[in-house]
């Protein structure tokens, strides 16, 4: 089946994605993905007030936040509102779901955020957890502290025996032990290690808690969803009329640092209502340049074909561009052989084109119309030919390109760039 054309980037680690989804490092002069980037968290925040915390605080609050709550039906942000007799509920602005049916009223709205929170704060799921885990606590511990004597008692009757053989080879080892004595016991204390099993505990059904037999009449609009059971895990409501209002769930922001040079790529501000919202933002849009296909001739076998291709500028100096081409077994791509350049952006050129400078930059030859097809500002449109050598439903070519330019601190920076062009199915002729 063949594939609409497109364009992707590759990255260091070879693999492709698009130009939105790549970060460029300033240091090491290479387009990364999120995968070829270290994420550290550098705070959490809810996504409707904007209340950032720190980590701590948000183990504290199991990673929720402490004054929102979310719709159990479509999980959109819950407002507190007053009934006629001056009690506050939970309703839904969207699907028109309210706590009253629950009884979760109270007087004021920070009783009302209470109360909401003393449900999960001290459910019985919560405690029968906090006992599993003293549990596992206990028993790891006394599995370090059996570890630790072994390690002791082979040590011990290690340097006995050496002590007993330099002392009198031929008599019989005397003591309280002797070493095969020493050996059985490790042996039967392992045996008994092994055979320890942990007592889980098992829940029993309470009289709140209702067992669906096969044979009861069961109402499909009545029954909660998937997503509906697991946002409310520890309960898991089978019925519309038992779902309860969660806490609304933190995010994060994070850092992206590059694996070899250890700099920041991406650096948030700590608030999230802060303006600017990042001290560091190196999206590989605001350095590369934007490839699209602008023209997309049919490919036949055997016969070239020309592919027009258009560079956009994001940078506020002009860059240098030079092409290369990896060979290929499907298609062989003649390049523009005469370096050129990319014009600078200038966002005074949108309110008037008398701001634009068409200037050529020294050591640039003037463009050959055999590859430049059209220069308008920061866009340049490009030749390239195209001659696929056999017939496929989908035909890729990779076009490679170097950009030279200066950057921020007026230093002469180089990048190495490629990118995969998809361009759908090649006939026979």
């Amino acid at each position: 089946m063949a594939t609409s054309p497109s364009v992707t980037y590759l990255c260091e680690c070879q693999k492709r994605f698009p130009l939105s989804e790549l970060y460029f490092c300033e240091q090491c002069s290479k387009v990364l993905c999120r995968l070829c980037l270290a994420e550290e968290i550098d705070s959490y925040y809810c996504p409707h007030c904007l209340e950032n915390m720190p980590s701590s605080e948000a183990m504290l609050y199991l990673n929720k936040c402490s004054k929102c709550f979310e719709c159990p039906s479509c999980f959109n942000t819950l407002s507190p509102v007053v009934s006629s007799d001056q009690r506050y509920y939970f309703t839904c602005q969207f699907c028109r779901w309210d706590s009253a049916i629950l009884g979760l009223v109270e007087e004021r709205p920070d009783q009302l955020i209470v109360k909401a929170f003393s449900r999960e704060r001290d459910g019985p799921h919560r405690h029968e957890a906090a006992k599993l885990i003293e549990k596992f606590r206990k028993i790891s511990s006394e599995v370090q502290k059996e570890k630790e004597l072994q390690a002791r008692l082979k040590r011990r009757s290690t340097i006995g025996l050496i002590v007993a053989s330099a002392s009198n080879r031929r008599q019989p080892p005397t003591g309280p032990w002797k070493w095969e004595d020493m050996e059985a016991a490790l042996v039967q204390k392992e045996t008994q290690q092994k055979s320890k099993h942990v007592q889980t505990i098992a829940g029993q059904v309470t009289d709140n808690e209702k067992v669906i037999q096969p044979d009861d009449p069961l109402d499909v609009s009545n029954v909660t969803t998937l997503q509906q059971r697991f946002t409310d895990p520890a309960c898991q409501p089978s019925s519309l009329s038992e779902l309860y209002p969660s806490r609304k769930q933190l995010l994060t922001r994070r850092s992206r640092r590059c694996r070899v040079c250890t700099r920041f790529v991406v650096k948030p501000e700590i608030n999230p209502c802060a303006v600017p919202p990042f001290k560091k933002n190196n999206i590989a849009m605001s350095f590369i340049p934007r490839v699209s296909i602008v023209q997309l001739p049919s490919l036949n076998v055997g016969q070239p074909a020309a592919l027009h291709l258009a560079f956009t500028n994001p940078l506020d100096s002009n860059v240098h561009i030079s092409f290369f081409v990896d060979e290929s077994a499907d298609v062989s791509v003649v390049v523009p052989a005469v370096p050129s350049y990319l014009g600078a952006l200038n966002d005074l050129v949108e309110v008037n084109e008398l701001w634009a400078s068409e200037e050529t930059p020294e050591g640039i030859e003037p463009d050959d119309p055999k590859y430049v097809v059209q220069r308008q500002f920061n866009r340049v449109v490009f030749n390239f030919q195209i001659t696929p050598s056999r017939e496929t439903s989908d035909v890729e070519v990779t076009i490679g390109w170097r950009l030279k330019y200066q950057n921020a601190m007026n230093q002469d920076q180089t990048v190495t760039v490629q990118t995969v062009l998809s361009l759908g199915k090649v006939e026979s002729t």
